[in-house]
């Protein structure tokens, strides 16, 4: 299925250089990739989440507003929100707190206007680390969440 991609990452992802691949979307370190039929913003090792919190940084409260305004230009396409965590505490922790964050960003884009219908949110726990670590490893990059527009339903 082609998707339409928006990613929030804490990772390091390269921004270097804008290409037909690649360009500049919003400020301060944001990259636009296209891939097929997606789309993916990524962001510069940005804190997104405070250690065992689902609590947006006021910066990432600002992005995800910024990205509900790009998806609200897309009403038809239905958005998934992945919530992930870095390896502090149990897996079973980790799964609940990674449900939290991705509801806590699904709430923002329904506060700017992005209708609840449209958006399923799926916690994944430590799963797909953006930096492997071994266990109980306190890295900021792995607390994330990933939004992505899906392409339209077929007619």
């Amino acid at each position: 299925m082609y998707r339409k991609a928006l990613m929030v990452a804490a990772c390091a992802l390269a921004a270097a250089g804008c290409s037909s691949n690649h360009y500049p979307a919003y400020p301060d370190g944001w990259t636009v990739s296209h891939v097929g039929g997606e789309t993916d913003y990524a962001l510069l090792d940005e804190v997104l989440f405070p250690n065992d919190s689902a609590d947006l940084s006021p910066r990432a409260y600002d992005i995800v507003a910024q990205i509900a305004d790009d998806a609200q230009a897309h009403p038809n396409r239905p958005i998934e929100v992945d919530g992930y965590t870095d390896t502090t505490g149990t897996p079973d922790h980790n799964q609940i707190l990674s449900q939290q964050r991705a509801d806590a960003v699904a709430d923002i884009l329904v506060r700017h206007g992005i209708d609840r219908k449209r958006i399923l949110t799926r916690g994944l726990g430590e799963t797909n680390l953006a930096i492997p670590t071994g266990d109980n490893v306190s890295e900021h990059r792995n607390r994330r969440v990933v939004i992505r527009l899906l392409a339209p339903p077929p007619h």
